[in-house]
C-alpha cells in the first residue's frame, strides 16, 4: 500500500496475507438476514443476488451472513429483513415475499415503548419470550420461571443493551411494540422480526452484541448499482465563479482578518442617478438624515422624508412624522404612500447618543435597538412583497460608526445589529436589495451635506458589500486572507480551568471533550436548561420525566467527561443573567482556585427561534440578542480578572454572510464581535472574536442544508485545531472570519449578488430520472399544476415531477427554493408568498395557492 503526497512525501506498508481462519460449529438459529437499497428496484436485486448466493454456496455460517448483512451494508431507506431457521429456510423465504419485513424509514433512533397484549398469551408465553430474550438478546442461561413482568423487563433492559431506547412512561412519544405471540411462530423468531421492524422504523441496533462478539465478516455479492448518469452541467454564467467555490482542506487559509480599503466612488452625474433612482424615502432623526433629504431634492428627486413625531401624520409638504418604537405607524406610512419608494433610506440610528458614565451596557444596548435593529425589521415587514407584482428596492441601512475602519472609530457598537441584518433581509425577500452604510459624524451643516454627496453616491453605486464613509474618503470592506499557523506552543495548559458558557450544546461538548483527553482540563460548564440533583441521575437517564429530555442529555454529557477522567463543574445558568453567572465564578472559585480560559458559546439552538426576519417577533429576537450580547456584558461584569488574557467567543459567519432565516442570529454575532474590538481596544480583556463557519457535529442538522452549508462544514477535529490557532492568536488580532472555503465567492453569491435574478435561458441542462418517493407519481393537471411543474423540473433537474411530489423530499433547499419562486413570479405572473413553499411544498398545494391568490384578484376587480 502507497499514499504519495503532493509535497513529496511518499509512504508505503507492506501487509502480509491474513492467516486462515481457524473452523468453528455453526451457530443454531433462527437468523435476521437484513439490507437495504437507494430504490425498489436496487432491492429486489439485492435480495435476488442473495437468495441466488446462498442457493449455491454452503460454505459460511449463515450466522456469519445475517453479521455481515448487518454491520457491512449502507442503511439505505428502502430496506427488507426476513427471519430464517437455516439456510434452506433462508432461500426458500428470499423468494417468498409473503416473509418479507419490509418498508422505508424516514426516521432515525425513535424511543420504543413495550405494551402488554390486550388479551392475555398461551400459558407458558411469558417463560418462552424471557428464555429467548436470555438466549438471542444476552447470550445467558434460561430463567427458571417467568412473568408477564419478568419477561416484559428483561426484554426492555436486553433492546436497551443493544441501544434501542426504551421508555416507560405514556407521554413520551415513542414507537409501540405490542408483546404478543404470533401463530406458528417461535418467541426467538417473534423476538428477531421485532428487532427487524425497529430496525425498519430507524432503530440502530448493536449488531456486534446481538451476536455476542461472535460475529465475523464473510464475502457476500456486491451491491447493485443502478448506473444511472448524474452529470453536473455547470451553467455558464457560473462557470467562472466554480474555480473558487468549495470547501479546501488546508487550514492556513481558512482565517480571514477584517479589514476596510479605500474605495473612491465617482459623483460625476450623480443627480441624474438620483433622479432614477427614486422615488426614494428617507427615515430621518438627525442632521445627517435631513442633509440627505436637502441633497436629493437639489438633485430634483423625488423624496419623501419620514421623522420621530408625537403621532402618525402626514403633513402639509407630503412628508410624515411616526411614533417611535410603533411598528403600526410603520404599516400606514407605507399604505398611505402615494407612490411606491424604489430607493430607501434607514437613517433613524444615526441620532444615537453615547452611553452616559456609568452606564449600564445592557439596558443601553437594549434601548438602542428601538430606533436601529427593531425599526429595521418594521420596515422590512411592510416590504414583504407578497403579491409577486412590487418593483424591486433598495433599503439603505445607515449606521453612526458601528464599525471600526480605523480604530478608535468604534463608537456605537449597539448598533452592529443593523448592520448584519442586510444580507439576510435581500436573501430573503425577492423584492428587496439591502446594503449597509457606515457614516461618520458631522459637525455642522456643511460637513453634513458634504458627507450626503458621499453617502449618495455609495447608496447608487454597484453594490460592492458594506461601506464606510470617513471624513471625505469612502472605505469598503475587505477580508484579507491571514494565515494562522499551528502555534508552537498549545494556548491551553495542562490543568487548566475552562469556562464554556453553553458547554453542554453541540460545539461546547466537543471542546470539552477535547480539553478533557488532552490537557486533563478542569471544566466548568454552563447551559440554561436545569440540571436534576445528582442523586437523581440514574433515574432520569433510566426514564426522563416528560420534557426532561434535554437534562437528561446533559447528565449523559456530564457523566461521559467524568469516565474520561475529567474534573466537571456543571451548573444551570443562564449567561444573561449576571447573579446566576456570579454565582457560576465563584463556585469555580471555590472548587477550582479561579479560571484560567474562557469559551463564551452560549447561543440559541432551538428551531423554533429561527424564521424568515419579517416573521420573527420580539422575544425571538431578544433571545439571540441576550444569549450573545447580554450574555458577553454579564461575562464582563463577573470575570474580573480571571483569565484576562485568555477568552475567546463562538461567533458565527452569519454576520458576514447572512442567511436564509438568520437574520436576528446574525445580527447578534455581529454585536458580539463590535463589542469585543470594543473591549480590546479598552484593555477589558484579551478577547479574540471567532466568526465561524458550520460545525459538522450533527450530520443529521447539516444534512438538511443546502449545499451552502453542507459542502463548506468542518469536522469537529478541524473546528479544535482551528479554535487553537484562534486563541494562539489572542495577542496580535481580535477578530477572525473562518471561511473553509473561498470567502469572495461567498461573498458574491450572498452578499454583493443577487439571487433572486434567475437566468431562464439556460434550460438546457440534463434531466434526471424522478426518484424513488413515498408516493406514486401522480400527472399534473393541465393549467397551473403543468406550468408549475415545468418550472420545478427546469429547477431541479429532475423529469418527470409529480403532483404529489414534495420539493423539499426530490432535493430541493432555500438556495433553490430562491430560483423557483424567481422563476414562477417571471414565468406565470403570479403572486408567490415568500413562504410559499415551507407553506405548500407540493406542486399541487402551490397551484391551489396560486389559483385561490387570482380569484381573489379577480373577485377585488369586479
Amino acid at each position: 500500500m502507497s499514499s504519495f503526497g503532493l509535497g513529496g512525501t511518499n509512504a508505503h506498508v507492506v501487509l502480509e496475507q491474513a492467516p486462515p481462519r481457524p473452523a468453528r460449529p455453526a451457530r443454531p438459529g433462527p437468523h435476521l438476514l437484513t439490507f437495504s437499497a437507494a430504490d425498489e428496484q436496487a432491492l429486489g436485486e439485492v435480495t435476488e443476488r442473495l437468495r441466488a448466493h446462498l442457493a449455491e454456496d454452503g460454505r459460511d455460517d449463515l450466522a456469519d451472513v445475517a453479521f455481515t448483512l448487518q454491520v457491512s451494508r449502507g442503511g439505505f431507506a428502502v430496506r427488507r429483513a426476513v427471519v430464517v431457521r437455516d439456510r434452506e429456510d433462508a432461500v426458500a423465504a428470499l423468494g417468498d415475499p409473503e416473509r418479507w419485513i419490509g418498508g422505508r424509514t424516514q426516521r432515525r433512533n425513535p424511543k420504543v415503548r413495550l405494551v402488554a397484549p390486550a388479551a392475555e398469551p398461551p400459558s407458558g408465553w411469558w417463560w418462552e419470550l424471557h428464555a429467548a430474550v436470555e438466549a438471542v438478546l444476552r447470550h445467558g442461561p434460561a430463567p427458571a420461571g417467568s412473568s408477564r413482568e419478568a419477561a416484559l423487563g428483561a426484554l426492555a433492559d436486553a433492546l436497551g443493551g443493544l441501544g434501542v431506547p426504551v421508555v416507560r412512561d405514556e407521554g413520551t412519544p415513542a414507537e409501540e411494540v405490542v408483546v404478543a405471540p404470533e401463530d406458528g411462530t417461535t418467541a426467538a423468531a417473534w423476538l428477531l422480526a421485532t428487532v427487524a421492524r425497529l430496525w425498519l422504523a430507524g432503530a440502530s441496533p448493536d449488531w456486534a452484541a446481538l451476536h455476542g462478539g461472535l460475529g465475523r465478516r464473510v464475502e457476500l455479492p456486491t451491491y447493485p448499482f443502478q448506473r444511472r448518469r448524474f452529470w453536473v452541467k455547470a451553467a455558464p454564467a457560473q462557470a467562472a465563479a466554480q474555480a473558487g467555490e468549495g470547501k479546501t482542506y488546508d487550514r492556513d487559509r481558512w482565517t480571514h482578518l477584517p479589514s476596510w480599503r479605500q474605495r473612491p466612488l465617482p459623483v460625476a452625474g450623480l443627480d441624474e442617478r438620483l433622479r432614477e433612482a427614486g422615488p426614494w424615502l428617507v427615515l430621518t432623526a438627525d442632521e445627517r438624515g435631513e442633509a440627505l433629504v436637502r441633497r436629493l431634492g437639489r438633485a430634483g428627486a423625488e423624496v419623501t422624508a419620514v421623522r420621530y413625531g408625537d403621532r402618525f401624520a402626514q403633513q402639509d409638504s407630503g412628508d410624515f412624522t411616526i411614533r417611535a418604537g410603533k411598528p403600526d405607524d410603520v404599516a400606514e406610512l407605507m399604505y398611505s404612500l402615494v407612490a411606491m419608494p424604489r430607493a430607501i433610506v434607514h437613517g433613524l440610528s444615526l441620532a444615537a447618543a453615547p452611553p452616559a458614565p456609568g452606564a449600564d451596557p445592557v439596558e443601553h444596548f437594549a434601548a438602542a435597538q428601538h430606533d436601529g435593529f427593531y425599526s429595521a425589521l418594521a420596515l422590512a415587514r411592510e416590504l414583504v412583497d407578497n403579491t409577486g407584482a412590487a418593483p424591486r428596492a433598495e433599503l439603505v441601512l445607515l449606521t453612526p460608526q458601528a464599525v471600526s475602519v480605523a480604530g478608535p472609530d468604534l463608537r456605537h457598537p449597539e448598533h452592529a445589529t443593523l448592520a448584519a441584518l442586510a444580507p439576510s433581509l435581500q436573501q430573503e425577500n425577492p423584492r428587496l436589495r439591502c446594503r449597509h452604510l457606515d457614516l461618520d459624524a458631522a459637525a455642522g451643516p456643511a460637513a453634513a451635506d458634504a458627507l450626503a454627496t458621499r453617502v449618495l453616491a455609495a447608496a447608487v453605486c454597484p453594490h460592492e458589500g458594506p461601506m464606510a464613509v470617513r471624513g471625505d474618503e469612502t472605505w469598503l470592506r475587505h477580508y484579507a486572507p491571514y494565515p494562522v499557523p499551528e502555534p508552537a506552543e498549545p494556548p491551553f495548559r495542562d490543568g487548566d480551568t475552562v469556562l464554556v458558557t453553553g458547554g453542554l450544546g453541540d460545539v461546547g461538548l466537543v471542546l470539552a471533550r477535547h480539553l478533557a483527553d488532552r490537557y486533563g482540563a478542569r471544566l466548568v460548564l454552563t447551559a440554561r436548561s436545569p440540571l436534576p440533583p445528582r442523586a437523581e441521575w440514574d433515574a432520569w437517564l433510566a426514564a426522563p420525566p416528560p420534557g426532561g429530555e434535554r437534562a437528561a442529555r446533559h447528565v449523559a454529557s456530564i457523566l461521559d467527561l467524568e469516565r474520561r477522567g475529567a474534573s466537571v463543574l456543571a451548573l444551570s445558568a443562564d449567561v444573561a443573567d449576571e447573579d446566576a453567572m456570579r454565582a457560576v465564578v465563584e463556585a469555580a472559585v471555590e472548587r477550582f482556585g479561579g479560571i484560567d480560559v474562557v469559551v463564551h458559546g452560549a447561543g440559541v439552538q432551538d428551531g423554533a427561534y429561527f424564521n424568515f426576519a419579517h416573521l420573527m417577533d420580539r422575544p425571538q429576537c431578544e433571545a439571540h440578542l441576550a444569549a450573545k450580547v447580554t450574555g458577553f456584558h454579564v461575562l464582563q461584569k463577573v470575570l474580573g480578572e480571571h483569565a484576562a488574557d485568555r477568552r475567546i467567543t463562538l461567533s458565527s459567519i452569519a454576520a458576514v454572510l447572512g442567511g436564509m432565516t438568520l437574520g436576528p442570529y446574525a445580527a447578534a454575532n455581529a454585536a458580539l464581535d463590535a463589542y469585543v474590538r470594543t473591549a480590546r481596544a479598552e484593555g477589558a480583556g484579551r478577547w479574540v472574536t471567532v466568526d465561524w463557519d458550520t460545525w459538522n457535529i450533527d450530520p443529521d442538522r447539516v444534512a438538511g442544508h443546502s449545499g451552502a452549508v453542507v459542502d463548506y462544514a468542518m469536522t469537529p477535529a478541524e473546528g479544535i485545531d482551528v479554535l487553537e490557532r484562534a486563541l494562539s492568536a489572542a495577542d496580535r488580532v481580535g477578530h477572525l472570519v473562518i471561511s473553509t472555503g473561498s470567502l469572495e465567492a461567498r461573498l458574491a453569491q450572498w452578499v454583493t449578488g443577487d439571487l433572486h435574478e434567475g437566468d431562464d435561458d439556460f434550460d438546457d441542462r440534463e434531466r434526471h430520472p424522478r426518484p424513488e418517493l413515498n408516493n406514486p407519481y401522480v400527472e399534473p393537471r393541465p393549467g397551473t399544476e403543468a406550468a408549475l411543474a415545468d418550472i420545478w423540473s427546469r429547477v431541479l433537474g429532475i423529469d418527470p415531477i409529480g403532483a404529489l411530489d414534495n420539493f423539499f423530499e426530490l432535493g430541493g433547499h432555500s438556495l433553490l427554493a430562491i430560483e423557483l419562486t424567481t422563476r414562477i413570479r417571471r414565468n406565470l405572473a403570479a403572486s408567490v408568498p415568500v413562504t410559499g413553499l415551507l407553506e405548500c411544498p407540493t406542486v399541487r398545494q402551490l397551484a391551489e395557492l396560486l389559483d385561490d391568490r387570482d380569484d381573489d384578484v379577480s373577485g377585488g376587480e369586479s
